[in-house]
């Protein structure tokens, strides 16, 4: 009599979905809360986002011009190209050369100005006027 009872219950219960395992039970998830966004009686619209490999495409990449051998405290011309007419190094972000090479020029322009072959500030033309 116990298990005719039982099996009563167990056709009343609703069925329990088995999952293999974690991963499937999120993606499960997700799909469910993707659907439930539409609209009524619209579709459903994707934002339209490019592949990494055409984002990577696009990225300028910097300049590897100089060595270290070149970037020197006594090359002056060189060293003006990176400095504001102010006086101020120009950052990496907006000369485009790499990490290493901008550590190497911020220390020749920084011994070239203690030698005194560039000046640490600069003046303009109007302000001896």
């Amino acid at each position: 009599m116990g298990t005719v009872v039982s099996q009563k219950l167990a056709k009343q219960l609703p069925k329990r979905r088995k999952y293999k395992n974690v991963l499937s039970l999120k993606v499960k998830k997700k799909r469910s809360k993707k659907f439930s966004k539409r609209k009524k009686g619209g579709t459903l619209t994707l934002p339209v986002i490019p592949p990494k490999s055409v984002i990577i495409l696009l990225k300028s990449r910097n300049k590897k011009i100089y060595d270290r051998k070149i970037i020197d405290y006594k090359n002056r011309s060189l060293l003006q190209e990176y400095i504001y007419f102010t006086g101020k190094i120009i950052p990496r972000r907006k000369t485009g050369i790499t990490t290493k090479q901008q550590r190497y020029l911020t220390k020749a322009i920084k011994t070239a100005r203690i030698l005194g072959l560039l000046p640490f500030v600069k003046k303009e033309k109007g302000f001896f006027r």
